[in-house]
């Protein structure tokens, strides 16, 4: 993150898409701290899991922090709002 935040001060706007891949039982409790954590620097956060379902409340989560969500699972790809 440093040397995004460096960028960020030169002026040097690039696109940042922070990925965030679901492990179920593992990390899906922690989807909204990184999207916060994230949130200053990132233009897009994309969720990815194995199931709509269980995965779509994560991305919501994010949505809280992050303007730009995105769901990416076997079915297909959707934006969150």
């Amino acid at each position: 993150l440093r040397s995004l935040a460096f960028l960020e001060k030169l002026g040097s706007h690039v696109f940042k898409e922070f990925r965030f891949t679901v492990v179920e039982g593992e990390n899906d409790g922690a989807v909204e701290e990184v999207a916060k954590y994230v949130a200053p620097y990132c233009d897009r956060f994309l969720v990815v899991g194995d199931d709509r379902n269980k995965s779509l409340p994560l991305a919501q989560a994010a949505r809280k922090h992050v303007q730009n969500v995105a769901l990416r699972t076997p079915q297909g790809e959707e934006k969150v709002f």
